[in-house]
């Protein structure tokens, strides 16, 4: 029997019907009917072990055909919106529930808003970029935030939703909240301007990836994150084939060495002011930097937490601890500050097989050369490195980056993404 749709475009069960999204683990196309949601992305039933509603065995209601119509024209009507306007605040595709949704060709660059499935079933808000044309991008490129309250476009863009939760960086020389520096939003537009698809999104805490006043934080919960933006990146029709490639910024390098090391549709990774020491080290020396003698009494009794934490003991009371240190220290995230202050960067790196771009800007004090040299004799597979000139810890002065510098950073993704 000839199927109704090209073999590629079809459901593996249901050959007479479109598919409307892959299976993230076999690959195999699926309709409506066979699509199952997970806490790691979409599957078909034969890999999640349900049995598959036969085509035969539906009767259609009457209402359905005028309903489905209705619909249609409903789902048409919202595709406009999101492709001239990119959506509007709380708007555009859910990932885990509208596969498929609003993916047409247009002739321009167009921004879809959609929500992921986060970690622990974390609503994270989302914006994925497609370069116009017919032709299909060359690649597709997930950003990982880092430390702080960070939305998708902007570092530290705002005050701290997630203050009391995830408050790393700011006492520190950089990033400072109320000064937001649009990284994320250049890096998309870099990108584009290569024909490369994006994925950005706010760190959870931040802007529409809202925690819930009691809601802890977890490190894992930071790589299932990213996970589900590269999930939701390969399980978009237009971008089926497309190569994958992360880039992380600050910690975000860390979560994406984790994902690479991890998943191997990740074929190359940027590693943008990415720590090569653990984070005691980096912060204690922030401190030191920007405080002298009293930063290096900070630095030692941080020091002092983190072998602490790593023996297992808890965050000291918000009185034993010298006030600098307690934003960074609230004794309500006692498992998210064991697993970050225990993070080795150097063992991360060594699990990263594909090809990697340390990048750092010239001025940064935060990720210095030392943290390159160490990570590039960690990282296993072929590394490179890339220095912005007069650039801070967000690669720019007063949040402009040098454009040249920019497309030298976009066109190594294009030659070691595939």
């Amino acid at each position: 029997m000839i199927s109704s749709h090209p073999a590629a475009l079809a459901c593996a069960t249901h050959p007479k019907r479109e598919r409307v999204a892959v299976c993230g683990r076999c690959g195999n196309g699926v309709c409506h009917d066979c699509l199952t949601h997970t806490g790691v992305g979409i599957k078909c039933r034969t890999c999640t072990g349900e049995k598959a509603p036969a085509a035969a065995a539906r009767r259609r209601p009457r209402w359905l055909v005028p309903a489905a119509v209705g619909g249609a024209v409903a789902l048409g009507a919202v595709a406009a919106v999101l492709a001239l306007g990119g959506g509007g605040s709380g708007s555009g595709d859910t990932a885990s529930d509208l596969p498929g949704i609003d993916q047409s060709v247009s002739d321009v660059p167009v921004e879809r808003k959609l929500v992921l499935a986060g970690g622990g079933g974390t609503r994270i808000g989302a914006t994925v970029g497609i370069p116009g044309g017919a032709d299909k991008p060359v690649a597709a490129v997930l950003i990982v935030p880092g430390y702080g309250a960070i939305d998708r476009d902007a570092v530290m863009a705002t005050t701290t939703p997630d203050g009391s939760a995830d408050r790393l960086s700011q006492d520190l020389n950089y990033s400072r909240p109320g000064s937001p520096d649009n990284l994320f939003r250049d890096l998309h537009s870099a990108a584009l301007g290569r024909r490369m698809a994006t994925l950005r999104y706010d760190k959870r805490g931040s802007a529409e990836s809202r925690l819930d006043a009691s809601q802890a934080l977890s490190y894992d919960d930071l790589v299932a994150d990213a996970k589900a933006g590269l999930d939701a990146l390969a399980q978009r029709r237009e971008l089926e084939g497309v190569p994958l490639a992360v880039i992380g910024v600050d910690q975000g390098g860390l979560v994406a060495m984790r994902l690479a090391a991890s998943d191997p549709r990740v074929r190359a990774v940027v590693l943008v002011s990415s720590f090569g020491r653990p984070l005691a080290d980096v912060v204690g020396d922030d401190f030191i930097a920007a405080r002298g003698d009293t930063g290096r009494e900070v630095s030692a009794q941080l020091h002092a937490v983190a072998e602490a934490l790593a023996a297992g003991r808890p965050v000291p009371a918000p009185g034993d601890i010298s006030g600098h240190l307690r934003p960074l220290l609230p004794a309500t995230q006692e498992r998210y500050l064991r697993a970050v202050f225990g993070l080795e960067p150097l063992a991360e790196a060594r699990a990263v097989r594909q090809p990697a771009l340390l990048v750092r800007g010239e001025r940064d004090t935060s990720t210095t050369a030392v943290d390159h040299e160490r990570l590039r004799g960690a990282l296993t597979g072929p590394t490179e490195e890339l220095e912005f000139a007069g650039g801070d810890h967000n690669l720019g002065e007063r949040g402009r980056r040098d454009a040249d510098t920019m497309a030298r950073l976009t066109s190594w993704l294009v030659t070691h993404i595939r």
